[in-house]
């Protein structure tokens, strides 16, 4: 079956050699071009390929039926759901993904072959367990060094590293501005005691470093090919020697290992610590409420912060995938290592109000759209607290959501559990407000009072809305 190419979709940035990408409807097309086939049929006749898909590790890939006009041979990819990028990972999901990589870079050893292109954008969370997915990175193996090690360093090492120290939003504006400090950089800020003893000393120790990290990662064969004069092979072949375990992947590896994040203390980070879900008579309305919708297989929570409420609703709901969002990184690293064995929760960073990307990136309402979106305790910080219209809420919420909607309004707005102490509200903020407005982007299903300062509205998105 041939396609006209002007029916397909492609990535608007790609600086794959070996393929290009396509997307027709559902379905996730590779096709390769002419002077690469040899190569991708050596990879998949290799069983290369089909470990790492046994594994878990690539998508499902076959020989697709599909003919795209100008590319004699197109693969066909299982489609991944809810993609995301790292700039919308924690420490924990980027160091599993660092560490995930070098794994695959292993195991491609074992077939003479590495990988050329190991940065994160060439990783996705397929729910919480990581993918390779860059087909074109996977080369023959020249020699005994990763000609990756720089790139891989680069971009995972130095924004783990960065984040170790308590620089979490230098290490995702990394990935967010596509561009990691330069070696000189990330040397002094690295061994920034080192100006203690003056600029030049720092300069020149700098120029040492930068001069052995290159001749480690060098092969002899590249070495003795530039250097000529006879003392000056010996002694980059003695520094080749003497520190090549240094700039050694597994020391590489063990460096990744050791990495800590030291969780910060945020308005938000210890907000789920004494609750018990299973115990919570408004979770579990919430929950009973939320079963009634058969036809919805898909959740995102936004505002979840430890994931107490997602983690519930994946073992006691017909959801099969879920999607727990919050801004507090310290939240979904919580989020993360407490479901790792819940393989249909993915948490993610995202700040619905001041959303991230670049702009060749897919939009986040395309990507993780869901049947049911659920907005519990937020609406009220964002109107009252940081002065956001309810209308800019609501259309936010009804791009997030395929289906339903399930929204708490807080009647008493910043209510602490003391009537007397509550914050005056706005003349405007009442129920029947809020109501209002929210029938203006959904068809209100349900509404009822929960607790106190606790009123849920169920909707499903209008037809209009929809189409937009």
């Amino acid at each position: 079956m041939e396609i006209n190419k002007e029916s397909l979709k492609t990535v608007s940035l790609s600086i794959d050699t070996v393929s290009k990408i396509f997307f027709y409807e559902n379905r996730v097309f590779r096709a390769i071009y002419p002077e690469y086939i040899s190569h991708v049929h050596q990879l998949i006749n290799s069983n290369f390929l089909n470990k790492l898909v046994e594994l878990g590790y690539f998508p499902k890939t076959w020989i697709s039926d599909i003919e795209i006009d100008g590319f004699p041979l197109v693969l066909e990819h299982e489609r991944i759901p809810y993609w995301n990028y790292p700039y919308e990972w924690s420490f924990e999901m980027l160091k599993e993904a660092a560490l995930f990589v070098v794994k695959i870079n292993k195991i491609a050893n074992q077939f003479d072959l590495e990988l050329q292109d190991p940065h994160p954008f060439n990783v996705v969370f397929n729910m919480n367990k990581p993918q390779y997915i860059d087909f074109g990175s996977f080369v023959i193996k020249q020699n005994p060094e990763w000609s990756g090690f720089s790139e891989y360093f680069n971009y995972f090492y130095i924004p783990l590293y960065f984040w170790s120290r308590g620089y979490s939003t230098i290490a995702r504006n990394i990935f967010l501005m596509a561009s990691v400090p330069t070696d000189n950089e990330y040397f002094k800020c690295r061994y920034s005691l080192g100006s203690l003893f003056g600029k030049r000393m720092l300069v020149l120790t700098y120029k040492i470093y930068s001069l052995i990290k290159k001749v480690s990662l060098s092969s002899e064969k590249n070495i003795k090919l530039k250097v000529r004069n006879k003392l000056k092979l010996f002694v980059a072949l003695l520094i080749k020697k003497i520190f090549a375990k240094l700039f050694s992947v597994e020391n590489l590896e063990k460096n990744l290992k050791n990495l800590k994040y030291s969780a910060e203390t945020s308005m938000w980070s210890e907000y789920h610590n004494d609750i018990d879900i299973s115990k919570d008579e408004r979770f579990l309305r919430i929950t009973t409420l939320l079963n009634q919708f058969t036809d919805a297989h898909s959740l995102l929570e936004l505002a979840s912060n430890h994931g107490k409420f997602a983690s519930y609703l994946y073992d006691n709901s017909h959801i099969k995938h879920i999607i727990a969002t919050d801004y507090d990184q310290t939240s979904i690293d919580i989020m993360y290592l407490n479901n790792e064995k819940r393989k249909g929760i993915l948490p993610l960073l995202f700040d619905m109000i001041r959303t991230n990307g670049r702009i060749e990136d897919q939009a986040i309402y395309r990507r993780l759209k869901c049947d049911v979106v659920v907005a519990l305790a937020v609406t009220h910080h964002l109107i009252l607290s940081q002065s956001i219209p309810i209308e800019y809420i609501l259309n936010t919420l009804s791009q997030l959501t395929n289906k339903y909607i399930m929204v708490e309004f807080m009647p008493l707005g910043l209510y602490s559990g003391s009537e007397n102490n509550t914050p005056a509200l706005p003349s405007f903020y009442t129920l029947d407000w809020f109501k209002e407005n929210f029938k203006n982007y959904f068809d209100l299903l349900h509404n009822e009072q929960l607790e106190i300062n606790r009123h849920l509205f169920i909707g499903r998105i209008k037809v209009l809305q929809l189409e937009n």
